[in-house]
């Protein structure tokens, strides 16, 4: 695994768990790691140095994304065995990362530790989210 370390995992799942949700065979967590990786730079990169934030290792990695990225990782390796059955408490983590990362992007909620992409000066990139009222309705 190039970002993500066995032991993060276990906040998340048991460790006899994943062994036997992965059958010993931990290759399958390079793969989906990779995923989830390009998952979250997907959602985020406009706004953060994603290069930054995947090439931290050990400590200097920043906690939030290790889980999103753990999160994501849990819910693709159990799509893989079974889509139809997939724990209710997976799924919940998995939408609800996948809601907090679209809030990040659109500056609602503003993460502390994430580097700030650089325009070509080394200035912090501006950003302008356009957004409308919601449409009200006044007929009685």
């Amino acid at each position: 695994m190039t970002f993500l370390e066995l032991t993060d995992f276990d906040a998340h799942i048991r460790s006899s768990d994943l062994d036997k949700i992965l059958a010993s065979d931990f290759t399958i967590l390079d793969d989906v790691e990779l995923f989830a990786i390009e998952r979250i730079k997907a959602e985020i990169e406009g706004r953060f140095d994603t290069t930054a934030i995947f090439a931290a290792t050990g400590t200097s990695r920043n906690n939030l994304i290790i889980n999103f990225t753990v999160r994501i990782v849990i819910y693709e390796i159990y799509s893989r065995i079974n889509p139809r059955n997939i724990p209710d408490l997976v799924q919940f983590r998995y939408d609800d990362t996948l809601d907090v990362l679209k809030r990040i992007n659109n500056e609602e909620l503003n993460p502390s530790g994430l580097p700030i992409l650089k325009d070509t000066e080394g200035n912090d990139k501006e950003f302008m989210v356009l957004k409308s009222r919601a449409k009200k309705a006044y007929d009685y």
